[in-house]
């Protein structure tokens, strides 16, 4: 029997290449058994306030998510009266580390790491370790 790290991970990406590709690395690492994905900051926050979804326990966006950028969707999830919102770890994921979007959001105690788009298997170790 598979040992995932987590049932549901939420990605937060509108490049379908990639959402593609992260999706299959995903479940293939063993990370989640499922992966939610949705194109914008608005249907994250959207499919987070709806208490009969079920819960992510851990949510990677694109730094540059459009719609509801990422500095908006940080301050509305942690407006979130969600039961389990302090079990999801969260994870920026850029293809630049040192961009400025991302420094800005550091600042954020919402964000558990920094993952460098696209995705590997170090990525995948580092962020299983977290969800331990």
């Amino acid at each position: 029997m598979v040992k995932y790290k987590c049932e549901l991970a939420l990605l937060i990406d509108n490049n379908a290449t990639d959402n593609y590709a992260h999706k299959l690395a995903i479940i293939e690492s063993q990370l989640a058994r499922e992966v939610k994905v949705v194109t914008s900051g608005k249907d994250a926050i959207d499919y987070l306030r709806h208490e009969n979804n079920p819960v992510p326990q851990i949510i990677l966006f694109d730094v540059l998510i459009p719609i509801v950028e990422g500095q908006v969707f940080l301050h509305e999830f942690a407006s979130l009266s969600h039961p389990h919102k302090n079990e999801m770890k969260i994870v920026i994921l850029t293809y630049h580390e040192h961009d400025t979007h991302v420094e800005k959001l550091l600042v954020n105690q919402e964000i558990t790491c920094v993952e460098s788009k696209p995705l590997t298997m170090d990525s995948f170790d580092r962020l299983g370790a977290i969800m331990c």
